[in-house]
């Protein structure tokens, strides 16, 4: 009935249909797979983010009473590892950029401190920033600048 050189052709087809349809399998695992940890690392740049502004709310008022204590900043900058918030690492650095000598000038000033908060959430040795080499590394950094005053004359 059907001629010997048509054999087989349906056979070859078949295979490669199930190649294809497998490659477009394999593709949407793909895409959807990097669309979760895109937005897994979203989720813990926003958490990031939230622990080093807490960084910053916890250090401002250490910096204010440094201003009238003298202990905590200093000129070179000290770190401090205040501990997890939101599962991140957070590590502060105050930093004395300008001081008026321990009088108040006129007008009002006493000091201005930079303080930095890194959040990371895989630290090296407890401290960010951390070791961006792993693969879901996420660390948020953000600086703030104050001025110690004083009501005081």
């Amino acid at each position: 009935m059907f001629p010997k050189r048509r054999r087989g052709f349906t056979t070859i087809a078949a295979i490669f249909l199930l190649v294809i349809l497998a490659s477009l399998g394999a593709f949407i695992a793909e895409i959807s797979g990097t669309h979760q940890i895109g937005s897994a690392l979203d989720f813990m740049g926003a958490e990031a983010y939230f622990a080093a502004r807490a960084g910053i709310d916890w250090e401002v008022p250490q910096a204010i009473n440094a201003a009238v204590t003298s202990a905590t900043c200093s000129d070179a900058g000290t770190s401090t590892n205040i501990g997890v918030v939101n599962n991140m690492y957070v590590t502060v650095v105050c930093q004395i950029t300008a001081r008026s000598g321990g009088a108040i000038d006129e007008g009002g000033l006493k000091a201005i401190y930079k303080i930095t908060s890194t959040a990371c959430n895989v630290p090296v040795a407890n401290a960010c920033p951390g070791l961006a080499s792993s693969n879901n590394y996420v660390e948020r950094r953000l600086t703030s600048v104050v001025d110690a005053t004083s009501d005081e004359q």
